[in-house]
């Protein structure tokens, strides 16, 4: 799940109460977001649930919480205590719509029929879904500022704290009333893509990149902010794994689109649909990634949904995920993820950066096409890099933002968001 760290659990059940309002909180004071609970409190099936988690190589250490779910809607700043001797505080920005809901949702049948469902988890009224984007304040130690993000679905909390030395995520479990807070150790996640020809073994690129021509690249004059189509799919391995595919869904295209308002991108990503494929996953990503691009159900939903870009979600741990090709063309522009590494290793916006031309940091991956600037990148001195560069050797925390000069990247090679941006008419006009 997340950085060089360990991973810790924490259980939490939503204190929803109106009464919790900020109006009826003490002025000048900051919400606690958690609060620790007795972990014999759970469930059998919490309890069933919260062991998947910690069984998960990337998970460190687990506590029961409560979460103070109207603090996340209502709060201007929130204190989370992410473990037992420091206290963090959360700037929270305006109040957005959750990317959920409303999107159409499908099932895959066994003969490769293809049905709208509902079963995707459980939804509620779009009035009670919402999503907030935190920021943890830089210090003299760590300068550059960290993100959070929060997906609401009623009262059920999924996000992700990146914090100044590790990752936190936070998952519902069963009934929704109890969720847990995890602290992820990234280095324990899989190679970035399968493994295959590279002697160190961190996996394998993309195959070859397309070709860009200048008229597909946004116009100087062109100010618009581009929808970015996204249909997303799962597999009956990930139902089993996760308690709301939905959620997770969810927080992955919130977790984007910060990433662009982050680095001031002129695209949005839009949830198009979300798909249960009905794929039995071979273990083997190039397999897989190859079975779904030719699976007529599965372009039967892009086609329904109007999506420019597919992503499947799998539970498979070969690699964190692969795209088709870096700077997709109408009929590859598929990846998979991970469902682990999707949001708290930022999988998700990794693999559709690759579909959009963007590249790996260039200590990693030297290549200069399709864009010689398209490269992720890192800054060891603060133990931090962006969306598309690997870990350093000090240790890196990803982060939910795309190199770009002057803080974060350099003009001539580590400029992803330019890319990002440049191509968002092109990726928008793909079907």
């Amino acid at each position: 799940m997340f950085y060089r760290m360990g991973v810790s659990i924490i259980v939490v059940s939503l204190v929803a109460s109106a009464t919790l309002a900020q109006d009826a909180r003490p002025q000048g004071a900051n919400t606690e977001l958690f609060k620790q609970l007795n972990e014999g409190d759970l469930t059998p099936e919490q309890s069933r649930d919260l062991q998947k988690i910690r069984n998960l190589k990337t998970t460190v250490d687990a506590k029961v919480i409560s979460l103070d779910v109207e603090a996340l809607r209502s709060a201007s700043t929130v204190t989370v205590r992410l473990d037992s001797s420091r206290a963090t505080d959360i700037g929270l920005g305006g109040l957005q719509t959750a990317s959920s809901g409303s999107s159409d949702k499908y099932i895959a049948g066994p003969n490769g029929e293809l049905s709208k469902s509902s079963a995707l988890g459980t939804t509620t009224a779009a009035s009670q879904d919402f999503a907030r984007v935190g920021s943890i304040s830089p210090s003299s130690d760590n300068p550059t500022p960290r993100k959070s993000i929060f997906h609401v679905e009623g009262n059920r909390v999924f996000g992700s704290i990146f914090a100044s030395d590790a990752v936190y995520d936070i998952r519902p479990i069963a009934g929704g009333s109890a969720h847990v807070l995890i602290k992820v150790d990234q280095t324990k996640f899989p190679p970035e893509h399968p493994p295959a020809s590279r002697p160190d073994n961190r996996g394998d690129l993309p195959p070859d990149a397309g070709v860009v021509q200048n008229s597909q690249l946004r116009k100087p004059n062109d100010s618009k902010v581009y929808d970015i189509r996204v249909l997303v799919g799962y597999t009956p391995a990930v139902k089993a794994a996760v308690d709301s595919p939905a959620g997770l869904i969810g927080l992955a295209i919130d977790a984007t689109n910060s990433s662009y308002q982050a680095s001031k991108i002129r695209a949005k990503a839009v949830l198009a649909g979300t798909v249960e494929v009905n794929l039995v996953e071979s273990g083997n990503f190039s397999k897989d990634l190859a079975a779904l691009r030719t699976m007529q159900s599965l372009r039967e939903a892009r086609h329904s949904a109007n999506a420019n870009v597919v992503v499947v979600l799998v539970n498979e741990s070969q690699a964190c995920g692969l795209a088709s090709q870096i700077y997709a063309n109408p009929a590859n522009a598929y990846a998979v993820v991970y469902y682990d590494c999707a949001v708290t290793n930022l999988s998700f916006p990794h693999e559709i950066g690759h579909l959009q031309g963007a590249r790996h940091n260039p200590e990693e991956d030297s290549a200069g096409v399709p864009f010689a600037y398209g490269h992720g990148f890192l800054k060891p001195t603060q133990h931090v890099r962006d969306i598309m560069a690997y870990d350093c050797a000090e240790g890196c925390v990803r982060q939910p933002q795309w190199s770009a000069p002057p803080d974060f990247g350099t003009p001539d090679r580590s400029n992803a968001a330019k890319v990002i941006d440049e191509t968002a008419p092109y990726v928008a006009s793909l079907h």
